[in-house]
């Protein structure tokens, strides 16, 4: 009578089964094991992106500082790659030079034209987190996790 054998992976969700197929008295072979699946990973978070004019600011200032604030929980901070953009900013966008803190020079805008700007954070097994802003001309301020004010 042929008896089921099945075996389970210690390396990820994978089961395997095959059929014994001898005669009384001779095992058969069992099944392989499945391939496990990936193994879920954290995004990084990015919990802050501030902004900062140069002091004083002058409607003809145009040096802005952005520093992003991320975390993630299985990958090391110094693995995290940035990236983002601020509209009439250079260098845009800026991925080669940005890190943690990026310094760009901004074509001063009408103090009724907004900037906008976008954050990513990513981690070496292609999660992401971005995080969308915008802002006036001499307006230093933050936003915090998911692009919502501080506070």
């Amino acid at each position: 009578m042929p008896v089921l054998l099945c075996a389970v992976s210690m390396f990820g969700l994978g089961l395997g089964c095959g059929e014994s197929g001898g005669t009384a008295g001779s095992g058969g072979t069992a099944g392989s094991g499945g391939t496990g699946g990936a193994g879920g990973s954290a995004a990084p978070v990015i919990t802050k992106v501030q902004w900062n004019w140069a002091d004083p600011c002058e409607p003809t200032t145009s040096a802005l500082t952005v520093t992003v604030f991320a975390t993630d929980d299985d990958t090391e901070e110094l693995s995290l790659t940035y990236s983002g953009s601020v509209s009439d900013c250079t260098p845009d966008p800026f991925r080669e030079n940005f890190s943690v803190v990026s310094i760009l020079a901004c074509q001063p805008l009408d103090s009724e034209v907004r900037y906008s700007g976008t954050v990513t954070v990513s981690d070496p097994e292609d999660n992401s987190d971005t995080v969308e802003f915008g802002f006036f001309h001499c307006e230093s301020d933050e936003v915090c996790e998911g692009g919502d004010p501080c506070g």
